[in-house]
């Protein structure tokens, strides 16, 4: 018994470990393609400006 008690908290630091990473790349591809529609944005703005 003492043996599974001892390794319960380093399965919750895996998991928690695993979740951040997980986290961490869900934020950083969100800001990827955020960043590119925001660099999209002016360049198509700019195509619908009728020339005077």
């Amino acid at each position: 018994m003492e043996h599974r008690a001892a390794s319960f908290p380093l399965r919750v630091m895996a998991h928690d470990v695993v979740l951040a990473l997980f986290v961490t790349v869900m934020q950083v591809q969100g800001t990827l393609i955020r960043g590119a529609e925001l660099s999209l944005s002016p360049a198509t703005a700019r195509t619908h400006v009728s020339p005077r």
